[in-house]
């Protein structure tokens, strides 16, 4: 029996990421709850869970990029420090490069939207750095 791994070309990593943040402005925008202020708990947490996830989506990925994956992962374990957020890994497994690349683009997003967001200070600039490094690592893969 074949197994699937891809959901309409997005590797399951990267769908349950999707997922997570989808759910999170759903339940929100259900609840008609207004926006949160910065600073609080509520801005904490999305910040500490999307710094995760593009941690863990890098620490999987199976292909080393010439080093600006592990460049990224240090600036977002940096800025992660900064906040006073504690980041954990999972060790890489064996993926097609796509897959990897995949990951790679979705982390390069969440990075994104925290700087767009409620992130200031060095953490900002390490956040930036990171996102800057994933796009070098996905010009020499």
């Amino acid at each position: 029996m074949k197994k699937y791994s891809h959901f309409f070309g997005f590797g399951a990593a990267s769908c349950v990421v999707a997922a997570m943040i989808l759910l999170s402005f759903t339940a929100k925008t259900l609840a008609g709850a207004p926006p949160t202020p910065v600073g609080t708990t509520s801005v904490a947490s999305t910040v500490a869970t999307n710094l995760q996830a593009a941690y863990e989506l890098l620490s999987i990925s199976d292909h080393d990029y010439k080093g600006y994956r592990v460049k990224a992962m240090k600036q977002i374990q940096d800025a992660a420090t900064t906040l006073g957020v504690e980041l954990t890994a999972e060790p890489f497994k064996h993926e097609k490069q796509s897959v990897s690349d995949e990951n790679l683009t979705t982390a390069q997003g969440l990075l994104q939207v925290l700087a767009n967001g409620d992130v200031s200070g060095p953490a900002l600039n390490n956040i930036i750095t990171a996102s800057e490094d994933i796009a070098i690592a996905l010009m020499n893969n």
